[in-house]
């Protein structure tokens, strides 16, 4: 590292507790930290932007095929090969890197190198880097990857086998459905709520052990590295989903045309075990064409650089999955809808079609094989037999899922369709009654706008005169009538007689208003009092009027209330709703008050106790008769307890008990 930048690496340290802190600088860069990864591939990148254009395919290959210290390739040609190693040589010595441990499938192409760079032995994919994170060999003799697998610890525990199943690198998927088929073992014991170390049941134990006895039959698989492509060939992708009630998952195939040649090679395949929380087999089988449609669109980014993809196909064996798909997503719900859009953005919708379920290899990652199964599966490898044939051959019908007829598709959204309806016309009194609550200022606003609207004479002043305000009363009690007896409003207006809810009261129309006959007409009292105005209980204007009069008059009682009322207005069961209306007042509520018991004394002993004889104990009055005058207008007053309260009179006069 360069002696300016060195300062930036420094760390203290101490061999020994009792050793005083030593401050260190390191001399080269400093592996394992957090950002290590990024240092290296950024140093690298540099190195390409200052000197890749001098080696035109060695920059092409640096900034694509690079693993962090590992880089792999393929090209068409052993001298292209030749070629492309020693412009990465020199490009990397540009920057003092050393690329060493060479290794080819052409032995011409390792001669030319230098014995110093050369691998020994075979490519070893270990955990160590991204690549040897597969857990494959590679046989360059063959051309092919091969699984290495050791006999493997037959105990059984959710730990033991969590441990194994995290042993089998398998980025590709190669043989995802034997890592399935583990990993639905984990899941049982994890539905059994088993503890790491815990015995599973005997049925696991015996599944486990039979399993880790086949699982050394994976060195026998061999997987090609090419896939077979050469120049001037037609290349497809074609890949297939499926799902259960355990698990789901896609895997993608090519399918490359050389003249009339047809080579068919396994690709990728991903599964994943279904969530713990139930699901349906549809919304799984949706899961697993979105899976599909990630995994194709990847495959697609990755070899689209080095040569032209044709077309792409998708293949479930799910009708309602494909219905979802060539649907617009609006029309489904949340769940479908979202996974619908996901699925579009990575894959048109129509190159989604229809397989039968035998035909489908994608059913090995839904359920899970064994080593030995998997290895003499007929469709793993090469997918099903057609694939293997021309396009025109495939079972592809024309079939537009727009139309496809079918019952109660699941998770349609339930379609709200909006409903007119006509409501009652209201009055310009309800509409400012929605608004204003305060009598006084329904009363008032009502005046300006009658003014406004010219159903009030225009005076001379601003303000608002009583003359005003006792229309703007009469209004909004003929509105509250007309809205609860109008049909007696009509039958007294033709001189018949009203419902016989009011008959008793001997209404009478006048001035469009009706009052309370009774039996005042002789009373010198006004007409307001002999005549009251008669209203409902159960109107808002009402309420707001017995607020207006119990707040006029100070927060009075139930019964001066009422009587208040009664000056004007007859509302029918009046007692109720005044009292209900002073319930709900705040401020009676706050201020109600609370009669106090004060805490009377223990009768006398000869009060409670039985006495000997009649005349045992006797009273006499020695006072006889006293003269009260009042003192200068001083008032003495006597307290009395009754049962409703405690009454306070004046003293009048005394008087001398009888004592005989």
């Amino acid at each position: 590292m360069n002696k300016r930048d060195r300062r930036f690496q420094r760390m203290l340290y101490r061999f020994h507790p009792q050793e005083e802190l030593t401050e260190y600088e390191f001399n080269r860069v400093c592996f394992g930290l957090r950002s290590s990864p990024y240092h290296a591939l950024r140093v690298i990148q540099q190195l390409i932007a200052d000197d890749g254009d001098s080696f035109r395919l060695a920059k092409i290959i640096a900034s694509r095929y690079i693993y962090m210290d590992d880089i792999v390739f393929s090209v068409m040609s052993e001298e292209e090969a030749a070629s492309a190693a020693n412009e990465l040589i020199e490009l990397f010595k540009r920057a003092q890197f050393d690329l060493v441990k060479w290794t080819c499938n052409s032995d011409s192409v390792l001669s030319a190198l230098p014995s110093s760079y050369k691998m020994s032995e075979p490519l070893e994919f270990d955990k160590t880097v991204q690549f040897k994170i597969l857990g494959l060999s590679w046989d360059k003799s063959r051309d092919c990857f091969e699984f290495k697998v050791t006999k493997l610890d037959e105990r059984c525990s959710k730990r033991i086998i969590l441990a194994t199943v995290a042993r089998i690198w398998d980025i590709m998927g190669f043989v995802a459905p034997v890592v399935l088929f583990a990993k639905l073992l984990i899941k049982d014991l994890w539905l059994l709520k088993l503890d790491w170390d815990d015995c599973p049941p005997q049925q696991i134990v015996e599944t486990w052990k039979r399993f880790c006895i086949e699982l050394p039959l994976l060195n026998d698989v061999k997987i090609p590295r090419h896939l077979g492509v050469f120049e001037h060939c037609v290349v497809r992708l074609v890949g297939f989903s499926d799902a259960s009630e355990r698990a789901y998952g896609a895997v993608v195939y090519a399918h490359i045309t050389q003249a009339s040649q047809v080579t068919t090679r396994l690709v990728c395949a991903k599964s994943k075990v279904s969530p713990m929380k139930p699901l349906s087999i549809a919304r799984l089988e949706l899961c697993a064409a979105e899976l599909l449609a990630r995994l194709i669109k990847r495959v697609h980014d990755t070899y689209d650089s080095r040569y032209h993809i044709s077309d792409m196909y998708a293949f479930t064996d799910s009708m309602v999955t494909l219905c979802w798909i060539n649907s617009s997503p609006h029309r489904w719900q949340t769940f479908v809808a979202n996974r619908v859009v996901k699925i579009i953005d990575n894959l048109p919708a129509a190159n989604f079609h229809h397989v039968a379920g035998i035909d489908n290899p994608a059913d090995c990652l839904s359920r899970g094989l064994t080593p030995e199964r998997l290895i003499s599966h007929p469709l793993w490898s090469q997918g099903p037999s057609w694939l293997a044939q021309d396009l025109s051959l495939w079972p592809i019908t024309n079939t537009d899922h727009n139309t496809i007829a079918l019952d109660n598709v699941p998770e349609e959204k339930i379609t709200a369709h909006p409903i007119t309806t006509s409501e009652p016309e209201t009055s310009l009194v309800q509409d400012l009654n929605k608004r204003i609550s305060s009598w006084s200022r329904l009363t008032r606003i009502l005046v300006y706008v009658c003014r406004f609207i010219n159903k009030l004479p225009r005076s001379g002043s601003i303000a608002v005169t009583a003359f005003d305000i006792s229309a703007a009363e009469h209004m909004i009690i003929g509105d509250i009538q007309k809205r609860h007896v109008a049909f007696d409003i009509r039958q007294l207006g033709a001189g018949s007689n009203c419902s016989p809810a009011l008959m008793k009261l001997k209404p009478f129309l006048c001035d469009g208003l009706i009052h309370v006959g009774g039996r005042l007409t002789n009373s010198a009292e006004s007409s307001e009092y002999k005549f009251p105005i008669i209203l409902p209980r159960h109107d808002a204007l009402v309420e707001s009027l017995i607020d207006y009069y119990h707040k006029k008059y100070l927060h009075a009682g139930p019964e001066l209330l009422m009587s208040l009322l009664r000056q004007r207005f007859w509302i029918l069961s009046a007692r109720r709703i005044i009292r209900s209306r002073i319930n709900k007042c705040n401020t009676c509520f706050k201020l109600k008050p609370r009669p106090r018991f004060s805490l009377m004394s223990a009768l006398p002993g000869h009060r409670v106790t039985q006495a000997e004889k009649a005349f045992a104990h006797t009273g006499c009055d020695y006072c006889g008769p006293i003269l009260y005058t009042p003192i200068r207008a001083r008032v003495r007053v006597a307290t009395v307890k009754t049962a409703r309260g405690t009454l306070v009179r004046p003293v009048v006069r005394l008087c001398p008990l009888p004592t005989q």
